[in-house]
């Protein structure tokens, strides 16, 4: 019997250090706003700061490989937490599929990178690694300025 608990304890106890784990890694990762499109507009202008748009949908393969790898890395989360107002839109859902034809979206995953003002200052297709996100990042803030 005090073996069947002393295994079970070490599962539990692994399988919490993992979810702390995870956790952890998602905290340090990019955050998305929760608002309307609407909102992360108002919000880019208070802050003078570009929005950056992931469209995606939800059977997209490369978009939940962005998601799990890309905008969890801690040092993207860094980057883009500070530098811009970051947005999330399934293409094919309400104000995503609105916003997806304004910007002649034809492929996901599509980044997009959006002044306040709702006009489109630099655009990338598809997976993109931690290093090439950031690269991406750095000429859009160029163009903007």
């Amino acid at each position: 019997m005090k073996n069947y608990l002393l295994i079970f304890l070490l599962i539990f106890l692994t399988f919490c250090l993992g979810l702390t784990a995870c956790q952890k890694k998602a905290r340090e990762g990019m955050h998305f706003n929760k608002g309307t499109w609407s909102e992360a507009q108002a919000l880019a202008k208070k802050e003078g700061k570009l929005i950056f748009v992931d469209v995606y949908t939800v059977w997209c393969g490369p978009c939940k490989m962005m998601e799990e790898s890309t905008f969890a890395d801690p040092k993207v989360g860094e980057y883009f937490n500070a530098k811009f107002i970051n947005f999330r839109l399934d293409a094919e859902k309400g104000e995503g599929f609105e916003l997806a034809n304004k910007y002649n979206v034809q492929a996901v995953p599509n980044l997009l990178f959006i002044d306040e003002a709702g006009d489109l200052v630099h655009r990338a297709e598809g997976f993109l690694s931690s290093e090439e996100l950031l690269k991406v990042a750095e000429m859009a803030l160029e163009q903007k300025d």
